[in-house]
């Protein structure tokens, strides 16, 4: 648990250290208040939409882009959770920063990249390192076979 107030660990806050970091930065910036902590919510969801339409668009056209960035952005659990306090709006921007990073590095050839971040965190503890092995299956599968050979061989 992180921010343990007592040495036992009874009192603890439970949710990753970078997104109470950002709010309290947002909230050093803007004063405490509660638009000041929930602007990093709303700011990780609209960049999380925008990430989403670059990664889709990229490989599928704009048209797809478009449709992709539109389901996140009025989703209901996305419209939930990017107006409320809590870390998961920032984990779903890591989650598609990733997949974006990670669809690029394969469509250039350097799956060295991906490889490197393996070497560095086999554990898969941080959230970009985890979502590897899911965003390779959900990248790798939407390419042909030729694709696949053609990336296997070099």
């Amino acid at each position: 648990f992180f921010v343990s107030f007592d040495p036992g660990g009874l009192v603890s806050v439970d949710k990753p250290p970078l997104a109470l970091w950002v709010e309290a930065a947002s909230a050093k910036v803007f004063g405490y208040s509660g638009v000041a902590i929930l602007v990093p919510e709303a700011l990780a969801g609209v960049a999380a939409v925008w990430v989403l339409y670059l990664l889709v668009a990229r490989f599928f056209g704009r048209v797809a882009g478009l449709v992709a960035a539109l389901a996140l952005a009025v989703s209901p659990v996305s419209v939930a959770v990017n107006r409320d306090n809590n870390p998961d709006a920032l984990f779903v921007l890591l989650l598609v920063l990733a997949a974006y990073v990670g669809a690029r590095a394969i469509a250039s050839g350097r799956l060295r990249t991906i490889a490197s971040d393996f070497r560095k965190d086999p554990s898969g503890s941080s959230v970009i390192a985890g979502s590897k092995p899911i965003e390779g299956v959900i990248v790798g599968s939407t390419w042909s076979p030729a694709k696949r050979r053609e990336l296997a061989v070099s």
